[in-house]
């Protein structure tokens, strides 16, 4: 197993049916054996990476990202073989993403930022969005109906995530 010094933040299931951890010093780890050995994968980041969103079942085209410290997201469409930097603009430490129905990445993060990619197309067109409450964001379930549940220092809150090209 693996026996790094830095702190893993985020784990998932890959498509691919591999497993994947994220965390301090740009540490990406991927395990094809179901986790009894672990390889370390280029990171294209030296800071801190607090998450992971993979692909959905409706829309396995969109890339696997991981995202963390600064508003830094990168993209993979090989299984976290290489890495794109994806630009948000923003300063941002990054939390949590869910996925809209659409295969959209939604990015939750500090200082009540909410990141919503604008268009379903490949690609990203980032809408900010910001909570009145200023409060970091720490996570978000979607719901049945479209709508998010999303949780943090001001506690949870139901939410319509909306952000049209």
């Amino acid at each position: 197993l693996f026996e790094g010094d830095s702190h893993l933040y985020a784990s998932t299931r890959l498509p691919s049916g591999d497993l994947l951890i994220a965390g301090e010093f740009g540490t990406l780890l991927r395990s094809q054996d179901d986790g009894e050995t672990w390889d370390e994968l280029d990171s294209p980041y030296g800071g801190t990476f607090f998450g992971i969103a993979t692909p959905t079942v409706s829309q396995p085209d969109e890339p696997l990202l991981v995202f963390g410290l600064q508003g830094n997201v990168f993209a993979s469409n090989d299984n976290g073989d290489s890495w794109t930097p994806i630009a948000t603009d923003i300063p941002n430490g990054l939390y949590d993403a869910v996925r809209t129905d659409d295969g959209r990445a939604v990015l939750l993060g500090h200082g009540g930022m909410i990141l919503v990619d604008r268009d379903p197309s490949p690609g990203f067109d980032w809408a900010s969005i910001i909570r009145p409450a200023r409060k970091p964001l720490a996570g978000a379930q979607p719901l049945e109906d479209g709508r998010f549940l999303i949780y943090g220092e001001t506690g949870v809150e139901i939410l319509r995530v909306e952000a049209t090209p």
